[in-house]
């Protein structure tokens, strides 16, 4: 069932939803980010952005997902305001940049 709650991360235009595979509130989220792009003026460049599946999904449900986002899938781990994001156990070599950062 839709929830109205949406849970993500956001910092200034840099946003992570986290979301069901199941196609109604997959629709439910793409339809409240067409909203904001009509209400704002503000446009989601779909080619820079990505969604994130397990690695054991299915291809049918990776297909859907492409399909419904029109996104890319991407890769494992990513990184958000420069920290590695991973569904996996997290590695020392995840955070080799960042350490060398600081």
């Amino acid at each position: 069932m839709w929830s109205t709650n949406l849970n993500h991360l956001a910092y200034a235009d840099d946003t992570i939803i986290f979301a069901s595979s199941n196609e109604y509130p997959l629709r439910k989220v793409m339809q409240v980010l067409q909203q904001y792009e009509s209400q704002s003026g503000q446009k989601v460049k779909k080619e820079k952005s990505f969604f994130y599946t397990h690695q054991n999904t299915s291809r049918a449900i990776t297909e859907k997902v492409g399909d419904i986002t029109s996104m890319a899938k991407g890769v494992f781990p990513f990184k958000y305001l420069g920290c590695p994001v991973s569904h996996s156990r997290k590695r020392k070599e995840h955070f080799v940049e960042l350490i060398d950062r600081v």
